[in-house]
């Protein structure tokens, strides 16, 4: 994306997640932390990733992992 570091005080994500992660194979996954690392980006400190979702289990899993690595 072509926005700023920080920019934003939210990311709203509706069905984004679900459409990249029809899977849970590496490639998904792959595409899913090129997603997070860009939302991070983009996010002021102290933004909200706001994520609705389907919420099937590798979609949470992946979130979890994700960001509580952090």
């Amino acid at each position: 994306m072509s926005f700023e570091d920080g920019e934003f005080s939210a990311v709203l994500d509706k069905g984004t997640l679900d459409a990249i992660m029809t899977d849970d194979s590496t490639d998904t996954q792959e595409k899913a932390d090129q997603m997070f690392a860009e939302i991070d980006r983009v996010l002021r400190l102290g933004g909200r990733y706001i994520c609705v979702s389907l919420a099937q289990e590798h979609i949470i899993k992946k979130v979890l992992s994700y960001f509580c690595q952090l």
